[in-house]
């Protein structure tokens, strides 16, 4: 049985317990919403936190990579196509898989997080492709906003009006409006009026409730600074270049007195001949970039050049000077890129350039239009997709024609020998008589003997006046009766010159006229004999030069 319970041990009445469990229930409402907000506020700021991480991910992935994701693309995407933002910032963040691309991963209705482009970049992207490298860009191309969004949502089921991710994407040409992207660009989140207001273009109806939106502004503009400091200390270093290796190619051809060939490998043809002549080394001369046997570089030589090419002069040098125009041109690239010059033309091969092609290398200059574009627009220089860019494209004009020197050897008239005058059983003449014989000018008069005899002239050697070619031929005259005859004058040897080292005397021969003029080219060495086929002198040729035989001996004409 129950006893009843005195007042200080008996339970709550009912009333009371009504009582307590309307102040707890009191008490539960007001602390419910703080709990709320504090998970609320604990999410958000773990969503600054990870759109931070994320954002420096992504500047660290597009400078190390030069690669501008493409917003239209599954934030994963390697494809063709291009890179999603993911994808680029993966290597640079602790985040990763879904916790990168996902706010609250595994939930049906995350709107994830998203990447936006500002206009002005997107638009430059679009010329180029949204995921080209940025180090493909030239520097007139560079946008001067640069600016990308990273957006999300610290509640799974907000609504961002934009879609991306390639469901719903950016739009193809991402040609949202100005408005939409300026209202990322300067959106604070900021209490006011009770409320936390966000943009209508970015959130549809959740515009009150700002607080759970997260904009992360990414400025890459420094990063365009960057490549674009970067770029044009490669266009100078270039340049450089090609004046070492323009040095160093008219240092070959004077040393070898050989132009080379460039419809030849370059390796075996104008590379192997220049690198002994410079320290650049032979991958250094051929390629812009060595370490990757990236921008080989190319030499074009001007039509009038064809008969002059691959080997020396001829023993009795070139006839003539080449044409006008006469250069040699050096061509490359400032940019890492395989596919800038037209590998048809690679070394002059089989689709050589032609004489319109080589005005273009002999007058393009490096001068942007009135738009700011370098055009180099010849399709079998450059290729295409890089008629834009000339920014890239390097020049060099050299001009051979100057290394081309006349030389001017001259063989002065010489002393005849009387004692050449010679008679065939000359007998039947008067008995210690005179027989006159005109040579040239002259008369040379034999006196016979007392027998009738006419004897082999004995005299010594004198200046025949008016016979002024060792080279002329006088026709044997006949000494009447017709017994004996004229042989002609002796004369010395004459002389010869060599052109290419070991050929010897005699490869370089006197015409009738006495004067030998050819072209070498500069730095060609020239030994010049006497007649007796001794050498005389050697002689470097640096510029138009004229020397003459005199006495046995070669001596130089001021």
């Amino acid at each position: 049985m129950l006893r009843s319970l005195s007042p200080s041990h008996r339970g709550f009445t009912l009333i009371e317990m009504i009582g307590v469990l309307a102040v707890i229930g009191i008490l539960a409402s007001m602390v419910a919403p703080s709990v709320v907000r504090q998970i609320q506020t604990a999410t958000a700021v773990g969503e600054d936190a990870k759109l931070d991480d994320i954002a420096q991910a992504l500047t660290n992935g597009i400078r190390a990579t030069g690669i501008i994701p493409n917003p239209n693309l599954n934030p994963t995407n390697t494809s063709a196509d291009g890179f999603g933002w993911a994808y680029v910032a993966s290597n640079y963040t602790r985040l990763s898989g879904s916790n990168l691309t996902s706010v609250f991963p595994g939930r049906t209705n995350d709107t994830y997080r998203r990447l936006y482009l500002s206009t002005n970049l997107a638009g430059t992207a679009l010329s180029g492709g949204f995921a080209n490298t940025i180090t493909n860009w030239g520097a007139v191309m560079f946008p001067t906003n640069a600016k990308m969004y990273l957006v999300s949502a610290s509640r799974p089921d907000f609504t961002l009006a934009l879609a991306t991710n390639g469901a719903g994407a950016q739009t193809a040409n991402n040609s949202y409006a100005n408005s939409t992207v300026n209202s990322l660009d300067g959106w604070v989140k900021q209490f006011s009026n009770g409320v936390t207001v966000a943009p209508a273009s970015i959130v549809g109806s959740w515009t009150d409730r700002g607080e759970f939106l997260h904009v992360r502004t990414i400025d890459i503009a420094g990063i365009f600074n960057e490549t674009r400091a970067a770029q044009q200390k490669a266009i100078e270093q270039e340049d450089k270049n090609l004046e070492e290796i323009a040095r160093a190619l008219v240092a070959a051809i004077q040393a070898t007195g050989t132009i080379p060939n460039p419809t030849i490998s370059a390796s075996a043809g104008w590379v192997a001949q220049v690198a002994g002549y410079s320290s650049l080394g032979a991958n250094a001369i051929q390629y812009s970039f060595p370490a990757n046997s990236i921008g080989e570089r190319r030499l074009y030589l001007d039509l009038s050049l064809n008969p002059y090419v691959g080997a020396p002069p001829p023993p009795g040098g070139w006839n003539s000077l080449p044409g006008v125009p006469a250069s040699a041109y050096l061509v490359s690239v400032s940019k890492e890129d395989g596919n800038i010059l037209n590998l048809d033309t690679i070394n002059g091969g089989t689709k050589a350039l032609e004489a319109a092609d080589l005005t273009f290398l002999r007058t393009w200059q490096k001068v942007p239009d009135s738009s700011g574009i370098y055009i180099a627009n010849n399709a079998k220089i450059v290729t295409a997709d890089w008629a834009n860019r000339g920014e890239f494209l390097h020049v060099r004009s050299i001009d051979l024609r100057s290394l081309f020197c006349r030389v001017t050897l001259i063989d002065t008239a010489a002393p005849e020998n009387v004692a050449g005058f010679t008679s065939v059983l000359g007998n039947g003449y008067v008995p210690n008589s005179a027989i006159a014989v005109n040579v040239g000018n002259n008369v040379i008069t034999f006196a016979s003997d007392g027998a009738g005899n006419l004897p082999v002239q004995t005299a010594s050697s004198s200046q025949i006046a008016g016979y002024n070619s060792r080279h002329d031929v006088i026709a044997p005259t006949a000494i009447p009766p017709g017994t004996a005859k004229y042989t002609g004058p002796t004369s010395p040897p004459a002389p010869s010159y060599d052109l290419i080292a070991n050929v010897g005397p005699g490869s370089g021969k006197f015409l009738v006229n006495q004067t030998q003029i050819f072209y070498v080219l500069k730095g060609q060495s020239i030994n010049l004999f006497d007649g007796a086929n001794a050498l005389n002198r050697s002689v470097i040729i640096q510029s138009d030069v004229q020397y003459k035989y005199f006495n046995n001996t070669w001596i130089p004409v001021d």
